[in-house]
C-alpha cells in the first residue's frame, strides 16, 4: 500500500531555503516527499546553493523550482509571487523561514542599525509576505502560513534581546492573523524551535569552545544540559512539525505557536 502523502500537488512556497544544514533546507525537501511542488528562495548571493536544493528534490523523484526572492524587497516579493503564479496557477501555503540572526549578543553592544536589520528581515519580511500573499488566499478562499519563530520568542534568554525580541513579535503577528483571518478559511501558525543543529549553532559551539577550552564533544554536553532530552535537535525535526502544520492532519489547529525544543525550559 503507499505511503499517504499530506501534501499532495499543493504548491508550497519555503524561504531561506538555500543553507546547506538549515531548517528551510530539511523542510523543502521533506515537503517534496510528502508530494508537494515546493518553491525554493533564498537572497542572490544563496542562488547556488538554492539550485543544488533544487537539484536534489529533482534527484530524488520531488517538483521544485528555485527564485531568488530577498524578503527585505517587496518588488522581488511580487516577482516571485508572479513567477509562481504564472507557472502553476495557485498558491496553497507558505513557510516564512527566512531570517537572521545578527541580533544576538550583549544588549550594550548591539546598535540601532542591528535591530533594524533584524526586525528588516526576522518580522517585516513575513508581514510583507504574508500580506502580498493574502489577497490570493483570499480569492481562492483557503491558505495556509507557517512562520518560524524560535523558543527565543517565548522566553528570555541572555544576549538574544534583538533577536528574541523579533521572534516575541512573530508570535503575535501569527496569533494577530490567525485571528482575523481564520474566519476567511486561512490559517496561520509558527513554530518554535530549540537549539537545533544547523550551520548556525556551529557559530555557538565553536565560541564556547573557545571561551572554555573544551572540545567538541564537551562544548556540545554542556551546552545541552538544560535540554531535558540532553541534544541538539536536528532540522528534519523541525520539517516534520512544519509538514504537520501545513498539511491537513492540523486542520483545526490555528494561532499556535509549536515548541520543538526538546523540552527546553525557556518561558515557562
Amino acid at each position: 500500500m503507499a505511503a499517504i502523502k499530506h501534501l499532495q500537488d499543493k504548491v508550497i512556497i519555503v524561504t531561506g531555503a538555500a543553507s546547506e544544514r538549515g531548517i528551510g533546507n530539511a523542510t523543502a525537501h521533506q515537503i517534496a516527499k510528502e508530494g508537494a511542488v515546493v518553491i525554493v528562495t533564498d537572497i542572490e548571493r544563496n542562488q547556488h546553493l538554492m539550485a543544488t536544493v533544487v537539484d536534489e528534490i529533482r534527484y530524488n523523484g520531488g517538483k521544485a523550482f528555485g527564485v531568488v526572492m530577498d524578503v527585505t524587497s517587496q518588488d522581488d516579493i511580487d516577482r516571485m509571487i508572479s513567477e509562481v503564479l504564472s507557472k502553476y496557477k495557485k498558491i496553497d501555503s507558505i513557510f516564512n523561514n527566512a531570517g537572521t540572526p545578527i541580533g544576538v549578543g550583549d544588549f550594550l553592544m548591539l546598535d540601532e542599525n542591528i535591530w533594524k536589520t533584524t526586525f528588516d528581515v526576522n518580522v517585516l519580511g513575513m508581514q510583507r509576505l504574508c500580506k502580498s500573499l493574502m489577497p490570493h488566499f483570499l480569492e481562492q478562499g483557503k491558505g495556509v502560513i507557517v512562520n518560524n519563530a524560535s523558543s527565543a520568542g517565548l522566553g528570555g534568554l541572555p544576549e538574544f534581546s534583538a533577536y528574541g525580541t523579533s521572534k516575541f513579535a512573530v508570535v503575535g503577528l501569527t496569533k494577530h492573523l490567525a485571528a482575523e483571518f481564520g474566519p476567511k478559511n486561512i490559517r496561520i501558525n509558527c513554530v518554535c524551535p530549540g537549539m537545533i543543529d544547523t550551520s548556525m549553532s556551529d557559530i555557538e559551539v565553536n565560541a564556547f569552545m573557545e571561551e572554555n577550552s573544551l572540545d567538541k564533544e564537551e562544548a556540545i554536553q554542556q551546552l545541552t544540559e538544560i535540554v531535558p532530552q540532553r541534544r541538539y535537535g536536528q532540522p528534519e525535526e523541525i520539517a516534520k512539525a512544519v509538514v504537520f502544520l501545513l498539511s491537513d492532519q492540523s486542520s483545526y489547529v490555528n494561532g499556535v505557536a509549536l515548541s520543538v525544543d526538546g523540552g527546553l525550559p525557556v518561558g515557562t
